[in-house]
């Protein structure tokens, strides 16, 4: 039997085991800090599902369902044994490294836009494609990032995490974010390299969006 290693809990910092930390993540953390209410008077970006976001989270999921199959998974049939479902995790991890992006992220829209200096690229949400028309106006050398970072998540497994852009002269990763939750804390709290979090006050701030939310 091989040495069972240590991991370290990305909220306290205490050390557990790899049978240890998941139990300890669910009853300590997951329960705690609460998504950050928006400020007074703000519009949330997050309104719930809707008839429209339905509908994407739909076409999403069937656009997934036929990128399996292109690989030569069966997406029908009873359910999927756990040696399938680790199949199915690898082709997807694989397709993401090759810089495959769903049609659909969340319940954001995705919007199409040619940059000058990242070139032709697709953006998650009003919000991302106002910092991309900011980051064209500064001139700045940057990227609509691909790069995905593993991490260990909330229920003590590896997932990877994947920041919104890249900026060369600042040397920096920007996330574009509207609410944030436990596992978003747990993603950046595991981030090695540098990272902006630009929420709605930086949003504000840089005159991107009023303080409906709304794109200016």
């Amino acid at each position: 039997m091989g040495e069972v290693k240590n991991m370290i809990c990305p909220f306290c910092k205490k050390e557990f085991n790899k049978y240890g930390i998941k139990g300890h993540i669910w009853r300590v953390h997951t329960q705690k800090g609460q998504m950050h209410k928006p400020a007074e008077n703000t519009k949330p970006w997050n309104k719930g599902k809707t008839k429209e976001t339905s509908k994407r989270i739909l076409k999403a999921s069937q656009e997934i369902k036929k990128t399996f199959e292109e690989h030569g998974h069966s997406w029908t049939g009873k359910k999927h044994s756990s040696k399938t479902k680790k199949k199915m995790s690898e082709t997807r991890k694989q397709m993401y490294l090759d810089g495959w992006e769903a049609s659909s992220c969340g319940r954001a829209k995705k919007y199409k836009h040619e940059s000058p200096i990242a070139g032709h690229i697709t953006v998650d949400g009003k919000w991302e494609l106002a910092v991309a028309n900011y980051l064209d106006e500064l001139k700045l050398s940057w990227k609509r990032n691909t790069k995905r970072f593993k991490y260990i998540n909330l229920k003590g497994n590896i997932s990877t995490y994947c920041p919104d852009f890249w900026v060369e002269e600042w040397k920096t990763y920007i996330e574009v974010k509207g609410y944030e939750t436990d596992l978003d804390k747990c993603k950046w709290n595991q981030f090695k390299y540098p990272l902006q979090i630009w929420n709605g006050d930086m949003l504000i701030k840089l005159n991107l969006i009023n303080k409906n939310g709304e794109v200016v």
